[in-house]
């Protein structure tokens, strides 16, 4: 069928939780899309519908029509049911957000010849600041890859790498968001233990982390060589730091991606046949 990039291009999502949604959302500001939202929990198409004007919606994947792309954002467990209805579609790209199935297992439980992309987004997909790893199958043509990075990029930041990157690319940024947010909270905690509340502790911190982005984002230097121009000699920042070492924090958090990756692997392995 292919994408008649001068027509708006016919997305079906298909599974309307945080990320399918945001993806809607995102995307329902943009001229060239014309969004189909699936998914079988009517309250959540009510929702959908009462923000975005015009949005086709449908119960089941069965309903769609002359979608160009079709992108899946279900659970994994979802699939076997879904494979079925998905392989009659005449649609030829399929985007996937699945957690843990590889490009060949939707190829091959598809039934046919694809072109397949794959994304993993983190959660700030829905203030459309995420993180999104994108790898893809090598039969696409130019202008319908750009579709596919332009699908991604309305949710933030894209990274185009390989597959076999993509467990640990779950443990530094699809969890990986996670475990910021846990060392926002416990150094807030701080705070408040030295006697600043919660609030506005947590707000300093935020602020902090943010200006750390920004200020290494400038610099384009390794964090550490910014660290040793914050840390003087028999200063205060030394001290905190040794005590991070002491607490063991770097491998810390170096265990947390490791066993993250490792978790994105059995996934894998359970749902990605």
């Amino acid at each position: 069928m292919g994408i008649d990039m001068d027509d708006k291009i016919r997305l079906a999502v298909v599974g309307c939780g945080n990320m399918g949604a945001s993806i809607i959302r995102a995307l329902s500001k943009k001229e060239r899309y014309s969004i189909i939202a699936v998914d079988s929990d009517e309250k959540k198409l009510k929702m959908l519908s009462g923000e975005i004007e015009n949005l086709e919606t449908h119960l089941s994947a069965k309903e769609i029509e002359n979608a160009d792309i079709v992108l899946i954002a279900v659970k994994p467990q979802a699939l076997d049911e879904l494979y079925p209805i998905l392989s009659e579609l005449e649609s030829e790209i399929f985007i996937s957000i699945v957690a843990g199935i590889p490009m060949d297992s939707l190829s091959k439980n598809l039934g046919r010849i694809h072109k397949v992309a794959r994304f993993m987004p983190n959660l700030a997909a829905e203030c459309k600041k995420a993180v999104t790893a994108v790898c893809h199958t090598g039969n696409f043509l130019e202008e319908e890859l750009s579709v596919v990075m332009d699908i991604a990029s309305s949710i933030g930041s894209v990274y185009l790498i390989d597959e076999k990157m993509f467990n640990a690319f779950t443990g530094i940024s699809g969890s990986g968001i996670a475990y910021a947010l846990e060392t926002m909270h416990y150094i807030a905690l701080g705070g408040v233990k030295e006697g600043i509340p919660y609030p506005m502790a947590l707000n300093i911190v935020r602020d902090t982390f943010e200006s750390a982005a920004q200020l290494q984002r400038h610099l384009e230097s390794e964090p550490m060589s910014i660290v040793t121009r914050i840390t003087s000699a028999a200063g205060t920042t030394i001290e905190g730091i040794k005590a991070l070492e002491e607490g063991g924090f770097g491998n810390t958090l170096m265990n947390a991606v490791e066993a993250t990756s490792k978790r994105s692997k059995e996934i894998e392995e359970k749902y990605g046949r």
